[in-house]
């Protein structure tokens, strides 16, 4: 997990990736989330993830990120992802990290006592963690993600923990009308962690039931998050910056995501709250669901260029 891996993954033309919530609970809540929560809350099994990701790696797919509520939430998290590896699929895990510097509670979308997870029992499984940072303080934070006092403290901890192991890492930043105004401080917090830390500034998207609720406290100009963005990007390149820097308008972002819930539904954000394309623990609806993965990473490589 070096640095050159870094590199390498960058430079490669985008993937066909599929977007899979294993988890409902997670260690904070947030009033913008944008994931569809099953009002199941039996999760569904690993065996039958393994079912569908040998289908899907059958048909050309070998990416995917294991997001939530948080993966790290999920009993058996370590289990499912090595046998996630076995299969050389390349692995982001989209998490807060808390479960990797203590045990901690769920507090949102479940509850519970979750076991601290061990780095070195997953490092060398995951291609990029992909690690929240919303504010610069505990203040600006704490007005997207909520439920941890602690928590800017923390994400700094677990961004240092990965670094240190050697991790590929990208900070992501969701920019709302609480921080917009805060993204080069946001930056420079990045910055003094690591200068080769990679950061994306996602402009806050209302989709999914909850982050349409919240949209009206959240939502920003295209142009004012464009502009803001942007200066954050020039002024982390004057520190002397290494990592990539990435912007991420909601316009851009159109069609290029297909996700699964923790049931196993998969859905897409442009549909409405109650339409699902099927489920991956049915064999009938597989070949569909990856046509559906395909088609959106058809959309990310056009949006891309």
């Amino acid at each position: 997990m070096t640095t050159a891996g870094a590199k390498d993954w960058r430079s490669k033309a985008p993937e066909p990736m599929i977007n899979m919530a294993v988890a409902r609970a997670c260690f904070v809540r947030c009033p913008g989330c944008y994931n569809r929560f099953s009002p199941n809350q039996d999760l569904i099994s690993n065996d039958d993830i393994i079912d569908f990701l040998r289908f899907a790696s059958s048909r050309g797919v070998r990416k995917l990120t294991y997001c939530g509520g948080d993966p790290l939430t999920r009993p058996n998290i370590v289990e499912l992802i090595r046998r996630t590896n076995a299969l050389d699929y390349k692995i982001k895990l989209d998490t807060v990290g808390t479960a990797l510097i203590t045990p901690a509670k769920a507090i949102y979308f479940g509850s519970g006592d979750i076991p601290y997870v061990k780095l070195s029992d997953i490092a060398e499984s995951i291609y990029l963690f992909a690690i929240p940072l919303d504010g610069h303080n505990s203040e600006v934070t704490l007005k997207f993600r909520k439920g941890r006092d602690e928590l800017f403290d923390e994400q700094k901890k677990i961004l240092k923990l990965l670094v240190g192991f050697g991790c590929n890492v990208v900070v992501h930043t969701v920019a709302t009308q609480d921080n917009i105004n805060h993204l080069n401080c946001i930056g420079h917090t990045i910055h003094e962690i690591d200068k080769n830390l990679n950061w994306k500034i996602f402009q806050f998207s209302p989709n999914g039931p909850i982050a349409q609720r919240t949209a009206a406290r959240y939502e920003i100009d295209v142009q004012d998050f464009s502009k803001r963005a942007l200066e954050a990007k020039q002024y982390l390149s004057g520190l002397g910056h290494v990592g990539k820097i990435s912007i991420a308008p909601v316009a851009g972002r159109e069609g290029i995501y297909l996700f699964i819930d923790s049931e196993g539904k998969a859905w897409r954000p442009e549909d409405s709250n109650d339409q699902y394309l099927g489920s991956i623990v049915s064999a009938d609806d597989r070949p569909k669901i990856v046509e559906h993965v395909i088609a959106a990473n058809i959309n990310r490589v056009k949006s891309a260029n």
